[in-house]
């Protein structure tokens, strides 16, 4: 029950009061070094985990340890492996009769197609196994979808189906009284406040998230963490508490072996330090680490590198500019391009990825205003604004610019307090010679 609902300290409570070689286990024997395993597998202790696999004799919890197993295939990519022991474990569970586990099999299949690079497969089979296990009455494996259909929807920026599955995910979880559950929503759930633009929120839920995570040693989670609030650090421009928390994060990335995240985490600390990155770092990383990239982190590498040996005062600058766009525009991801136009036109000033940035913010958010509106006119009014007197309606837009990145915390550059500066003595200009008249 408490390896069901994820409460890992209590799992761990119970097999504390039970010994390995008390008699009258002898008929739960398999289940009890199943137990053990995922719990320690969950912690990362593979000498302790791999000692309990080998003592599993039941076909029953040897499949189900190998699909807790396929989790770490994935991160390191291991597609084919994966799959062999996802097939092998439905078609068990499916003979057996025992649908929470064949249904079980194909959520993580379903992730299979994620990682994998086919999120249309992924999503068409998510949606089929909730229906199923909602069909079933099996609310925790319902909720645990629903989470995984927000988590797929994010990932190809649709945030208002991925608020609606996580929201549906709290509620399966609140009404099975898993606390736990409904804890990871609302931190999914910050994600979506970061990107709509309330910052303060996200970061009371990340290191909501953080501490929690800290105390139950999840390092996988706690890497997550430390990521985001290492993101959310930069976006306020904190470079010094974005470097802090991204070297963190790799290190438990590292501690757990997610390839993916300690891959994440390194690409993140070219962009915040990007200025004092040396070829040196980048020859390292595609020697020891490219090979292992998805489809998204090869091409934010590949950008890396092309902008790196692109100076603002060469010549030919246009050709290479378009360069970068191409190189952005292979990233399956409309949230992660916009990411990377952003930081391009902060290195180069570039009137033509502003442009290119000005459209894709029109095709994501058409009607409403949220984080990446406002960040082009931040560039706007940093880098492009034109010499000479500011129309009204810019002033009313620089204002609600200002107000927004301040009330979310950002270190406001020079140019926009200097600009500031110059509407307040306007401003004063304007009343003074209003009360002369």
């Amino acid at each position: 029950i408490y390896l069901t609902r994820r409460d890992f300290q209590k799992l761990r409570q119970v097999l504390e009061q039970v010994s390995s070689t008390a008699t009258d286990i002898e008929d739960y024997r398999a289940e009890y070094h199943f137990l053990q395993f995922s719990l320690l597998e969950k912690y990362g202790k593979k000498d302790e985990w791999q000692k309990h696999l080998e003592q599993i004799s039941e076909d029953f919890f040897r499949h189900q340890a190998n699909i807790q197993l396929s989790d770490r295939l994935l991160n390191r990519a291991e597609f084919s492996d994966a799959f062999r022991i996802l097939q092998e474990g439905r078609d068990y569970f499916l003979n057996a009769a025992n649908w929470l586990e064949a249904l079980r099999t194909d959520a993580q299949l379903a992730k299979y197609h994620r990682e994998s690079g086919y999120p249309s497969r992924a999503e068409a089979l998510y949606k089929t196994t909730f229906f199923q296990s909602d069909l079933h009455g099996f609310c925790l494996l319902s909720a645990s979808l629903a989470l995984d259909l927000g988590n797929l929807y994010y990932h190809l920026d649709q945030f208002g189906r991925s608020r609606h599955w996580y929201l549906k995910s709290r509620s399966f979880y609140r009404a099975s009284g898993n606390q736990n559950g409904e804890q990871i929503c609302d931190f999914n759930l910050g994600e979506i406040y970061k990107y709509s633009g309330d910052w303060l929120k996200a970061e009371q839920v990340f290191e909501a998230a953080l501490e929690r995570d800290r105390s139950a040693s999840r390092e996988e989670s706690v890497g997550i963490d430390c990521y985001n609030i290492a993101h959310l650090a930069y976006l306020r421009d904190q470079r010094e508490k974005s470097q802090l928390y991204c070297t963190q994060a790799v290190d438990s990335f590292i501690r757990c072996g997610k390839m993916s995240g300690i891959i994440d985490g390194l690409l993140f600390q070219f962009r915040i330090c990007f200025k004092s990155l040396e070829q040196s770092d980048l020859d390292d990383f595609k020697t020891r680490y490219l090979d292992k990239c998805n489809q998204v982190q090869e091409g934010i590498f590949r950008l890396i590198q092309e902008l790196h040996l692109l100076k603002p005062e060469q010549t030919g600058r246009r050709s290479r500019e378009k360069r970068l766009l191409k190189t952005i525009a292979v990233i399956d991801s409309k949230r992660i391009q916009m990411e990377l136009l952003i930081f391009c036109i902060s290195q180069l000033n570039s009137e033509h990825l502003m442009e290119q940035l000005k459209r894709e913010v029109e095709s994501l958010h058409p009607t409403r205003r949220a984080y990446f509106f406002y960040e082009y006119y931040y560039l706007y009014f940093s880098h492009f604004l034109s010499p000479g007197p500011i129309e009204d309606e810019n002033k009313s837009l620089f204002l609600e610019i200002y107000y927004f990145f301040l009330k979310n915390g950002r270190l406001l550059n020079r140019q926009i307090q200097e600009l500031k500066k110059r509407f307040e003595r306007e401003n004063s200009i304007d009343a003074l010679l209003e009360d002369a008249k």
